[in-house]
Parts: C-alpha cells; sequence; structure tokens
C-alpha cells in the first residue's frame, strides 16, 4: 500500500528531531550527550532524504492536498528550524513553501 506508507513517512522522521528538541530545548543538556545528538541528526538526515525521493515531483504526498500534508508540513516545519531540512533538499524545500501558502495548512498551524 505506497500512500499508506508515504502517509506514515512523517511518523518516522519526526523521532529523531523529537530527540534533538528533547536535549537541546527541553533538557539543555546537547554538549553533554554529543553520540545521541549526532545519531538523531544522522537518522534525520537520512529521513528527509528518504522523503525528498518519495515526494519526486508530486506536489503532494497523495497526489492532492491532504491531511497527510498538513502532519508532514509539521515535521518539515521542526526540520527546518532544527536544521534538518536545508538546501540539500530543495524538492522538500519547495513543498514546504507551497504548503505554507496553503490557508488550511496556515488555519492549521494558528490552531
Amino acid at each position: 500500500m505506497p500512500s499508506a506508507r508515504r502517509s506514515s513517512s512523517a511518523s518516522t522522521a519526526f523521532p529523531p528531531l523529537g530527540v534533538i528538541v528533547w536535549h537541546v530545548v527541553c533538557r539543555g543538556d546537547a554538549d553533554a550527550n554529543p553520540g545521541a545528538i549526532s545519531g538523531a541528526r544522522a537518522r534525520a538526515a537520512a529521513s528527509v532524504a528518504f522523503l525528498e525521493r518519495e515526494l519526486g515531483a508530486k506536489d503532494y504526498v497523495l497526489g492532492e492536498f491532504s491531511a497527510a500534508d498538513v502532519m508532514m508540513g509539521f515535521t518539515l516545519l521542526a526540520a527546518r528550524l532544527l536544521g534538518a531540512l536545508d538546501a540539500r533538499s530543495p524538492g522538500l524545500g519547495a513543498y514546504l513553501e507551497r504548503l505554507e501558502r496553503r490557508p488550511a495548512f496556515q488555519r492549521a498551524l494558528d490552531a
């Protein structure tokens, strides 16, 4: 079931970002845990690369804008804020820009 695999990609990408947030923001002990941070960054980079390949030339995860895009957009916003999404993933960057322009996505962020 390819669309189920694609829509669950956000849940695969988010755990390493959560580790980074936990150590950097919540605990403030990133310097004391460099292995955890570097491992999480490597897993996040692998997830971003996977998402870049899977999205390909499509405008949205399932073809048309859906809740899957809102979920993915939140993950990619976090990835961008944490430095895991950058110029090495131009397709995902363009995808996130498309999402950020959508009123439904903006409403979801405001909720």
